[in-house]
């Protein structure tokens, strides 16, 4: 698990650096109004991804490693089941984004239409993923990952270079480049699993009712995700969540690398354990996890306030105080993750979808009076008591289930050192290769 843990951490720092010039390049080039508008476009299209894909992709993912005989069979129900939902989800998507977006001008509107074109994608690349998981084809798995954010800083540098970048122009080549890496996935899957509708009815009933398991936790999980940008992008203007959103994928870098390296393999290797290996497993991962992520937090803060207004821009200077505050809870996020992970490779879904809830409530009941006060501040600290709430009822479940909670917090001095020895390892050959070209230069 360690070799896949770094290999999905490279990957993900790859990304994590694709995705901070992306950010700056869409941050500058279009501003806060614009950088506003092109997550109001897109934040409604994920929303209903996560809404029409029923939970389907996890139950791929669990229903493929238990019975494994059936995966060709479990592979066609999922192309019939996944693009009827996803093309249900475009129609319905349509009809509602006018109406939701009636305080946004029309071209914001029609783009928010275009893409919502890539909801049936969405659906079934997330399919594809979860199939490939099932099947130990982590590689595949974390170059799909790369993809979407390569295509986007393609994009973006491409048409900054010629002149040329506005909200539509990036949203159409996006579109299209939604369409190459879907069609891709879909390659890798039928190259490796036959799909079969055999059977397909039962199959179909198998994805849903394992499905509807998942589905409560992937449904609040998106909602809770997304609940304060779309109330931002509701009551406030396209400029602050323009702000906010610079802010959050600041704060949430961290977190997104370590969370996305441990998302491609960690639910399907702890299912191969035994029930004490596991335990032990997620203890020592959140324990050492929990302590790396907290360093790089810190020191992310502590440059943060210098280094923002420098390469973003000083209208961004207002995004600083939510970004400090999103950095403070990157290590509960993280933690809440693998807890996560845990209670679901042990069937406890309708936990994990309790605690969602639990956030989600608070979030909903708190982010209406604090946002009119602090604005995107807010925002932020109703996440902040939302995941306090989640990663609390999680952790006290799962110890009712046999998981330590000392060992939780226990600070491994030797395999912390170890693991930060490893990941300077990782970033030597960069190092050299900047001092290789100071030294031409």
């Amino acid at each position: 698990m360690k070799k896949l843990f770094f290999s999905g951490l490279f990957l993900n720092g790859i990304v994590m650096v694709i995705n901070l010039v992306t950010g700056i390049l869409s941050a500058r080039g279009l501003g806060p109004q614009g950088r506003g508008e092109l997550a109001l476009i897109y934040q409604w299209n994920g929303l209903l991804v996560g809404i029409f894909a029923l939970g389907l992709p996890g139950a791929v993912v669990y229903l493929g490693k238990t019975y494994e005989k059936q995966r060709e069979s479990l592979l066609g129900a999922y192309l019939v089941t996944g693009v009827t939902l996803g093309l249900i989800g475009l129609a319905i998507g349509q009809l509602l984004l006018p109406r939701l977006l009636t305080q946004s001008p029309d071209e914001v509107i029609w783009l928010a239409q275009l893409a919502m074109f890539g909801l049936p994608l969405g659906v079934l690349s997330d399919g594809m993923s979860g199939t490939l998981q099932s099947i130990n084809q982590f590689n595949k798995v974390m170059l799909l990952r790369l993809l979407v954010p390569l295509g986007a800083l393609f994009i973006i540098a491409s048409l900054t270079l010629a002149g040329k970048y506005t909200v539509s122009s990036f949203v159409i080549l996006n579109f299209i480049w939604s369409i190459l890496v879907a069609t891709l996935s879909l390659i890798w899957v039928i190259r490796l699993i036959k799909p079969k509708l055999t059977l397909v009815w039962h199959r179909i009933k198998q994805l849903l009712g394992k499905g509807v398991q998942i589905y409560g936790t992937a449904l609040v999980n998106v909602f809770g995700g997304s609940l304060d940008q779309l109330v931002i992008s509701l009551l406030l203007s396209a400029y602050f969540l323009g702000l906010y959103t610079v802010a959050l994928s600041i704060g949430t870098i961290i977190p997104s690398v370590i969370i996305g390296s441990l998302n491609v393999y960690l639910w399907p290797k702890l299912m191969d354990m035994p029930q004490h290996d596991r335990q032990r497993k997620v203890e020592y991962t959140h324990s050492i996890l929990f302590y790396v992520t907290l360093v790089f937090s810190l020191i992310a803060l502590i440059v943060m306030p210098f280094l923002l207004p420098v390469v973003y821009g000083t209208e961004f200077a207002p995004a600083i105080m939510i970004g400090v505050i999103f950095l403070l809870i990157a290590p509960l996020r993280v933690g809440q993750n693998i807890i996560a992970c845990y209670l679901s490779t042990e069937g406890k879904f309708n936990q994990v979808t309790i605690a969602e809830v639990c956030g989600l409530v608070l979030g909903i009941v708190t982010l209406p009076f604090l946002l009119p006060m602090l604005g995107g501040v807010g925002a932020a600290v109703a996440v902040v008591v939302s995941t306090l709430v989640k990663w609390s009822y999680l952790v006290w479940r799962a110890s009712k289930l046999g998981l330590h909670v000392a060992q939780l917090f226990r600070f491994r001095t030797s395999a912390f050192i170890q693991l930060m020895e490893s990941m300077m390892k990782l970033a030597a050959p960069l190092q050299k290769r900047m001092r290789r070209q100071d030294k031409a230069s």
